[in-house]
């Protein structure tokens, strides 16, 4: 059964905990976590690229 509150009613770390569990009910974790490193190496890539070129 879903409950409803006032987000107002929450102190910030029971509404960061609520939003938390929530997201982790429906995200894949796995493929999260596969998107953020995929994410670190272009980035990696890029800024390779920006020392190549003498741009940082």
């Amino acid at each position: 059964m879903h409950q409803t509150v006032q987000a107002e009613s929450l102190s910030p770390i029971q509404l960061v905990d609520v939003v938390r569990s929530g997201l982790r009910e429906h995200l894949d974790l796995e493929a999260l976590a596969a998107a953020q490193e995929r994410g670190e190496a272009e980035r990696e890539e890029i800024l390779a690229e920006f020392d190549r070129l003498g741009l940082r």
